[in-house]
């Protein structure tokens, strides 16, 4: 259109080529628009097979947090009380990043484990 200019270079004052600005804004706008619209359709797709799922997913979530609070740690504590004498740089290195992991579960259980070493009988 006449008086609408294009972009010039800063360096050169050149006009910039058409692979900067391929599409139109019109074009440009109606891509937004198509793409919102599939967005928004796909998402009560997803929010239909989810709602049917649902307990699926809770159940999901429930074993995961479980697992990652109560059975990981116990097995840890146990672990770490039968092997600590015994345990290699490597096997003492993996439980130390298992502990890091997994240290949610174990400031739960802490309180109510003993893990002190039995120390000599002394008569």
């Amino acid at each position: 259109p006449p008086g609408l200019k294009r972009p010039t270079d800063f360096k050169s004052g050149a006009s910039t080529n058409s692979a900067i600005l391929p599409l139109s804004p019109s074009v440009f706008f109606l891509l937004i628009r198509l793409t919102t619209v599939s967005l928004i359709v796909s998402f009560f797709a997803l929010e239909n097979h989810i709602s049917n799922n649902l307990f699926f997913i809770f159940g999901a979530y429930t074993f995961l947090g479980i697992a990652y609070l109560i059975i990981v740690p116990l097995f840890l504590f146990y672990w770490m009380n039968n092997r600590w004498h015994f345990m290699g740089k490597f096997e003492r290195l993996g439980i130390y990043g298992l502990v890091f992991l997994f240290f949610p579960g174990l400031i739960l259980f802490a309180p109510f484990l003993n893990l002190r070493l039995d120390g000599k009988n002394e008569d």
